[in-house]
């Protein structure tokens, strides 16, 4: 199944340069969440840690299978070979992202709900993952997971703020909250 039909045409390119810049950002907060974590101990903070390290991950997947699929599409070869190796790296590119983006909001969720038992994250892994794996349409079930993942993520950082009223806290639930809404 090809995915690049996602992109408009006249997106092509700049899409690759915002998922890098996501990847970024993204690395950025699982770094200063590491330096945190090292400092505090905290196992929430090691949490949102590796669940942005592994988004940030996904998004530099998703930028460099994105740039392999726009330059294979450019290259003068035989159409079926180009064909062929775009629809390769455009399969894996996609998947990879698909995997490892609803890995980290697994663990982001995970660590949301507080929950102390191991068992429960590799049982929310199960179900996303394997839903994804047979379904008709991972695309669709990918933005489903995700939406519902993020939309609980956020409830809890929005009842933090109403709970704290702190200017912190409300830029964190503003964040999940155009997650949320960049999902739907």
């Amino acid at each position: 199944m090809a995915f690049s039909c996602y992109s408009p045409n006249w997106f092509i390119g700049y899409d690759v340069v915002f998922e890098f810049l996501f990847a970024i950002i993204s690395f950025i907060l699982a770094f200063f969440s590491y330096k945190l974590y090292k400092l505090t101990n905290q196992r929430e903070v090691k949490l949102f840690g590796i669940s942005f390290f592994l988004i940030s991950i996904s998004y530099v997947v998703q930028s460099v299978f994105n740039f392999l699929v726009y330059s294979k599409s450019k290259e003068l070869i035989c159409n079926a070979m180009k064909v062929s190796q775009m629809s390769f790296f455009d399969f894996t590119g996609m998947y990879l992202h698909m995997l490892l983006m609803v890995t980290g909001l697994v663990v982001l969720l995970y660590m949301t709900l507080r929950v102390t038992n191991n068992k429960v994250i590799w049982v929310l892994l199960t179900i996303v993952l394997v839903s994804m794996v047979i379904s008709i349409n991972p695309y669709s079930t990918f933005y489903l997971m995700s939406t519902i993942c993020l939309a609980y993520v956020s409830i809890y950082y929005i009842a933090n703020f109403i709970k704290h009223r702190q200017l912190l806290t409300l830029l964190v639930a503003t964040a999940f909250l155009f997650l949320l809404f960049g999902s739907i």
